[in-house]
C-alpha cells in the first residue's frame, strides 16, 4: 500500500510534453519554467514526438561550440557600403547584390566632375558688353554654357490647353460658371428612354422599362390619367439622375450616378415626391379634364382664361381669399387655413378673459400675494351642522364602549325560576 500510495502521487507532478514525473510540484513549476520545456512545446505544436534531456543538452552544446569557433562579426564588414554581418552567407548575400555592385563601380571611375556656372547665370544679373566689364574674373563663351547644361530632347509645355490656357496667349482663361455647367452636362452619361432608372438595364420599349420598374422597384407614377408626355417625364427623371446626381424623392444630391442609384434601392426612394403644389412635373400632365364639366355647365362668352373661369366660380360660391393670401373664407363664415400654417392652428392660444367675476378673483389673488388680509369674515353656515355630528359621533361611541358586554336590556328585579 505505501508503494502504491507513493506511485500514485509521483504520477500527480508529470509533465505530458516531456514525459518527465516529479517528486514535488516545486520541481514541476522549475521544469515548466525552462528552455527544454518550451523545445517541447514548440515541437508539440509542428506535430512532433518530444526529446529527451540528454538529446537537448547535447545540441545546445553543439550550438554554443559553434558559437565560440565562429569570426567576429567585424570580419564580415563591407568598407564601401560600411555595413557589417553577423554570418559569411549574408556578407556573400551583400557582396552579390545589385548595390554593392553599383557602388563598387562609382568607386572605380572616381568622384563625378564638377559643373562650373557663370555668376551672371547664378545672380541674374543683366549681362553687359566687354568694354565695360573689369575685374580678374573672364566670362565663359555662350557655346561652353550650352554643352555644360542638359537640355531636354523636346521642349517641356508650361500652359497645356486641357487645363485651360490659350494656345495663342498663353494666359490662363477662367471657365465661367455657364461653361462649367454645358461641360458637365455634355460630358456626363445619359440614361436612354428604354433604360431602367436604378438599376440601368436596357429594355425593348418604354412600356417594358416602366413594368419593370414597377415589380422590382416599386416606381408608380401618380395621376397617370393625366399624364400626356409620359416620354418627357422619364427623360426628365434620367437627367434629373445621370446629370444631377439628384435623388426623386429627397432632393438629395451625390457626386455620381452610380451613387446616387444606390441611395434610392437601399432607402426605398424609387419613388416621386409629388405634391399638387409642387410645379417639377406641371409641364408633363393636363388636369383640364378633372374640371371640364364645370366648364360646360357655367360656361360663360367673357370668360377668356382658366383663371378668369376659377376665379368666377369661387364668386357664385361666396367663398372669399383672405388677404394673408393663406386662409379661405366661406359663406358660412368659416376658414379654411392652407396646410404650412398648420403648426399655429395646432397651438392652443388662451384667450384674455373679460367677465366682472374672474377679474376680481385675480385681483384677490394678486392681493393676497401681496399681504392684504381682509377684517371681515363671512360666518361659515356649513361649521355648526358638522360640529353637531361630530358631537353626536363622539357620543354614540362613548356608550358603546360602556355597555359593549350588555347585549340587551335586562330587568335585575325580575328573577328567573
Amino acid at each position: 500500500p505505501i508503494s502504491l500510495q507513493v506511485m500514485v502521487m509521483s504520477s500527480l507532478f508529470q509533465c505530458i510534453s516531456c514525459r518527465e514525473i516529479f517528486s514535488s510540484p516545486d520541481e514541476q513549476r522549475d521544469h515548466y519554467k525552462s528552455e527544454f520545456h518550451k523545445f517541447n512545446l514548440k515541437r508539440k505544436v509542428v506535430q512532433l514526438a518530444p526529446v529527451t534531456r540528454e538529446a537537448f543538452e547535447k545540441s545546445q552544446a553543439d550550438l554554443a561550440a559553434k558559437q565560440n569557433d565562429s569570426p567576429a562579426a567585424k570580419d564580415f564588414s563591407c568598407n564601401i557600403c560600411k555595413r557589417n554581418y553577423s554570418s559569411q552567407p549574408a556578407y556573400d548575400q551583400h557582396l552579390n547584390s545589385k548595390k554593392h555592385s553599383l557602388r563598387q563601380k562609382e568607386k572605380e571611375a572616381g568622384p563625378r566632375p564638377v559643373k562650373e556656372y557663370s555668376a551672371e547665370k547664378k545672380t541674374k544679373a543683366p549681362p553687359t558688353s566687354s568694354s565695360t566689364t573689369t575685374g580678374p574674373q573672364t566670362e565663359k563663351p555662350e557655346s561652353d554654357i550650352a554643352t555644360s547644361l542638359e537640355t531636354p530632347s523636346q521642349p517641356i509645355n508650361l500652359f497645356p490647353q486641357e487645363l485651360g490656357f490659350s494656345p495663342l496667349q498663353q494666359e490662363f482663361v477662367p471657365m465661367t460658371e455657364e461653361e462649367i455647367i454645358a461641360d458637365k452636362i455634355a460630358k456626363a452619361p445619359r440614361l436612354e428612354i428604354d433604360q431602367c432608372l436604378f438599376c440601368r438595364n436596357l429594355y425593348k420599349d418604354l412600356d417594358e422599362n416602366v413594368e419593370h420598374m414597377t415589380k422590382v422597384h416599386g416606381f408608380f407614377i401618380p395621376d397617370l390619367e393625366y399624364l400626356k408626355d409620359i416620354d418627357g417625364l422619364i427623360r426628365y427623371l434620367g437627367e434629373k439622375i445621370s446629370i444631377g446626381s439628384t435623388c426623386l424623392y429627397c432632393n438629395k444630391t451625390f457626386r455620381s450616378m452610380e451613387s446616387v442609384q444606390s441611395h434610392m434601392i437601399s432607402l426605398c426612394h424609387c419613388k416621386l415626391h409629388y405634391d399638387n403644389t409642387d410645379s417639377e412635373y406641371d409641364n408633363y400632365y393636363d388636369f383640364t379634364e378633372s374640371y371640364k364639366h364645370l366648364i360646360t355647365k357655367e360656361l360663360d362668352p367673357n370668360i377668356e382664361t382658366e383663371e378668369e373661369f376659377l376665379d368666377n366660380i369661387l364668386q357664385k360660391n361666396a367663398a372669399k381669399i383672405a388677404d394673408n393670401g393663406f386662409e379661405l373664407v366661406l359663406k358660412d363664415g368659416r376658414i379654411i387655413g392652407h396646410r404650412s400654417l398648420f403648426q399655429f392652428y395646432k397651438q392652443k392660444v388662451h384667450l384674455p378673459e373679460h367677465r366682472e367675476s374672474i377679474i376680481v378673483n385675480k385681483l384677490m389673488c394678486q392681493y393676497r400675494m401681496l399681504g392684504w388680509t381682509t377684517t371681515y369674515q363671512a360666518p361659515n353656515r356649513d361649521l355648526a351642522p358638522k360640529q353637531h355630528q361630530r358631537l353626536i359621533a363622539e357620543r354614540t361611541k362613548l356608550g358603546v364602549k360602556s355597555n359593549k358586554l350588555q347585549r340587551y336590556l335586562r330587568d335585575p328585579t325580575k328573577v328567573n325560576m
